[in-house]
């Protein structure tokens, strides 16, 4: 596709990225119990996992997607949040990182012809090249691994205590580590 040819394309780039926002808004209130940050971030991990195939797919498979995308971050977020013990208070991790894979890998299926997509795009290309990404990614010699962190760890960091810590007084009143 050039800049030349995409009048035809605009419309349908347009209305699946709406589609896609009300997929993810609907699972995000559907899944996240009307918690306001997840009706609100649920459009955005729709609109990230439909830029992959925003141009390919059909207005319906774009709204599977926004909706397939926001049951991701919902359930990921908690998970990282309440379980690992990850902070993320954002959620970019799973709003970027994983509605964004779903996106990519999504745009493999929901692009095909036999479900209403413009074609051309293969779902083993589309898997294959989201995890390669990932891997390159995660892998440490890569220059965005590089980059961001001197050691490997995807990015997900546990959370540290915060609290200070204080030395203990001896019965005099004065600090054992002082000097």
């Amino acid at each position: 596709m050039s800049a030349q040819t995409i009048d035809k394309v605009s419309g349908l780039v347009a209305v699946n990225s709406l589609m896609a926002m009300v997929g993810g808004t609907l699972a995000a209130l559907a899944l996240g119990r009307n918690d306001p940050g997840f009706v609100h971030n649920g459009p955005l991990a729709g609109l990230v996992a439909v830029c992959a195939g925003s141009d390919l797919m059909h207005p319906l498979g774009a709204l599977v997607v926004g909706g397939g995308a926001g049951a991701i971050f919902v359930v990921m977020f908690t998970l990282t949040q309440n379980r690992w013990k990850i902070d993320d208070v954002l959620g970019v991790w799973p709003l970027h990182g994983l509605c964004g894979l779903w996106g990519g890998i999504a745009a493999g299926i929901f692009g095909s012809k036999a479900l209403g997509g413009l074609g051309g795009v293969s779902f083993g290309a589309q898997l294959i090249g989201s995890l390669l990404g990932v891997a390159w990614r995660c892998w440490p010699a890569s220059p965005s691994t590089a980059a961001s962190r001197p050691r490997w760890d995807c990015g997900c960091r546990p959370r540290r205590n915060t609290r200070a810590r204080t030395s203990r007084s001896t019965a005099s009143g004065r600090r054992r580590n002082a000097k």
